[in-house]
C-alpha cells in the first residue's frame, strides 16, 4: 500500500503545472521530474536552529523562499505536520489555499524508521480574483 501511495503522490506532483515546494520531503520533486530544492533541515542549519548561529545564506534563502511564495511561483506547496517559521506560514496562508489532504488513508506512506512524518496537505496558489 505504501508503494502505491508513493507512486500516486509522485504522479500528483508530476501533474502540477510548475515547480512544487515540499520543504520536508524535497526528494519527491526530483522523483517527479521537477526542480529540486533544499530540504528544510538543511535550511534550519543555515538559520542556526541547531546552535550554530544564523548565517547570511540562511537569511537570503528564507527571503528568496518568501518572495517565491508571494509571487506564486510554486504550482503547489505540500506540507507535513512540522511547522515552518511563522512568517513563511503566513505567506503561504496569504497567497495559497488549502486544496486538501495528500492521502485518503491515515495509514500509508509513513517511514519505517526515523521521524514519523509524511506529506499531509496540498496548497495551491490563490486565484488573482480572491
Amino acid at each position: 500500500m505504501d508503494v502505491e501511495a508513493g507512486k500516486e503522490l509522485v504522479g500528483t506532483i508530476q501533474q502540477v503545472r510548475g515547480d512544487v515546494l515540499i520543504p520536508h520531503h524535497s526528494y519527491l520533486t526530483i522523483l517527479a521530474g521537477k526542480s529540486g530544492h533544499a530540504h528544510w533541515v538543511a535550511i534550519e542549519e543555515l538559520l542556526g536552529v541547531f546552535g550554530g548561529g544564523e548565517t547570511e545564506a540562511g537569511t537570503e534563502l528564507i527571503g528568496e523562499m518568501r518572495q517565491a511564495i508571494s509571487e506564486k511561483r510554486y504550482g503547489a506547496i505540500i506540507l507535513d505536520a512540522y511547522r515552518l517559521p511563522e512568517d513563511v506560514e503566513r505567506d503561504i496562508e496569504e497567497y495559497y489555499v488549502l486544496q486538501g489532504p495528500v492521502f485518503d488513508s491515515a495509514t500509508v506512506f509513513w517511514p519505517v524508521t526515523g521521524k514519523q512524518t509524511r506529506p499531509e496537505l496540498i496548497y495551491v496558489p490563490k486565484s488573482d480574483d480572491r
